[in-house]
């Protein structure tokens, strides 16, 4: 049992992260297609702004809980198993993505935004090598 756990940490660490990364994705796909048909379909953009709000709302307890769960992996895998680096890299830098959203949500920005969306970009490699060679 203890062996599969580290292992469902990683996996859910990866779907919060996924969750996390939907933010941009329904912002983006608001701004750039749903707000443009919202006089012709009203109920399908009523319904996707629904969605997008709990998608916006649930941003940040996510990041949190995304990290939880990695630092879990991570403690896990130093007690019983073995540390991947590329693992470690990557949790440093969801913790410095995270600290980045945190500054940017308290002053705004369009560096910091930029910043915090070129960190994702970079933890999503992070995460894919270290599903690649655990």
């Amino acid at each position: 049992m203890l062996e599969k756990l580290p292992e469902l940490l990683g996996f859910l660490t990866g779907f919060a992260i996924l969750f996390l990364i939907l933010n941009y994705c329904v912002k983006w796909t608001y701004r750039n297609y749903v707000f443009k048909m919202a006089k012709s379909h009203k109920e399908i953009v009523g319904l996707y702004q629904k969605v997008m709000k709990i998608i916006v709302k649930y941003h940040k307890p996510i990041g949190a809980l995304a990290i939880v769960l990695a630092l879990l992996h991570l403690w896990l895998m130093v007690s019983y198993f073995r540390v991947s680096w590329v693992g470690v890299t990557a949790l440093i830098i969801l913790i410095i993505t995270a600290l980045i959203g945190i500054i940017l949500y308290k002053f705004k920005g369009k560096f910091l935004l930029f910043t915090h969306r070129g960190a994702t970009l970079v933890l999503i490699i992070a995460l894919g090598l270290h599903a690649l060679f655990k």
